[in-house]
């Protein structure tokens, strides 16, 4: 597995196509927001051996002076110079460009409860049919009701975006609030109108995931649902309803856990489902 949609990009990509230092540049931003700098800590959670691989082959391509080793280290890869055509705002280092372009992202004072559920989207169809998106909110849970001005204001933001989606569960997954004991996050969840039995799925799909939900093996011996303890400890998921209509369940999210094991571990659950 790979951290980064452009690392693997990297490594499918010929020589020749590699020459255009624009294309190159635009890629390894995306790499160090993904694999965020290349923290130490987080080798096997953010990223992998992949990620680093493909970041010194974008180097190279741009011109790094730095010969990297054939066994690259985290260590090596967060404090390498940046070729100056890389460089954003005096980024000198992958460990400044995740901190100047991730402080970028995470500028969303502007934005409405309808623009967040957009910045950060990921949606897949499972093997049955089904269609979940999970979209990654950069504010914590009492932050993005506050904005929305209360559950109702947020249910109505994401099933609407749902239903222009053509979705059939939609999640928005928040950041770590820090003033929560366990810093965790939060997982909202409300149903779409892609199919008439949507409602019902979704409340399957949601009772699924709660617990410790019963992983088959090709998931739960992946090596972020290992690090992540996703089969032991599960995602930490307790559902609740937060409107009269019961259309939005929330839930805390152990901080560990990531939408990389969650939209996997959905479209497992989802399988089992009739579409």
């Amino acid at each position: 597995a790979a951290g980064s949609t452009c690392s693997l990009l990297a490594e499918l990509m010929p020589n020749e196509a590699l020459e255009d230092p624009t294309v190159c540049a635009l890629m390894l931003g995306v790499i160090a927001v993904d694999c965020r700098g290349f923290d130490p800590a987080l080798l096997n959670i953010k990223y992998s051996i992949r990620d680093m691989q493909a970041c010194t082959r974008l180097l190279s391509a741009l011109g790094s002076a730095t010969a990297f080793p054939e066994k690259v280290t985290p260590e090596i890869l967060r404090d390498t110079p940046l070729p100056a055509r890389a460089g954003v705002q005096g980024a000198k280092s992958m460990r400044e460009l995740c901190d100047v372009l991730l402080e970028a992202r995470y500028d969303v004072a502007a934005r409405t409860p309808s623009e967040l559920l957009r910045l950060d989207y990921k949606q897949a169809t499972s093997e049955g049919g089904r269609v979940v998106g999970v979209a990654a909110v950069c504010i914590s849970a009492p932050e993005l009701l506050a904005r929305a001005n209360g559950p109702a204001g947020l249910e109505e933001a994401l099933s609407l975006a749902a239903a222009e989606r053509g979705v059939d569960v939609l999640f928005a997954m928040t950041a770590e609030d820090l003033d929560d004991a366990g810093q965790r996050k939060s997982l909202f969840a409300a149903a779409g109108t892609r199919a008439a039995d949507s409602s019902a799925a979704a409340e399957t799909l949601l009772g699924a995931l709660s617990g410790i939900p019963d992983l088959p093996p090709h998931l739960a011996t992946q090596a972020l649902f290992v690090v992540q303890d996703i089969a032991t400890q599960g995602f930490g998921l307790d559902w609740a309803a937060l409107t009269p209509a019961a259309k939005l369940k929330g839930s805390t999210l152990r901080a560990l856990a990531t939408r990389k094991t969650l939209l996997p571990a959905l479209l497992h659950f989802s399988d089992s489902q009739p579409s």
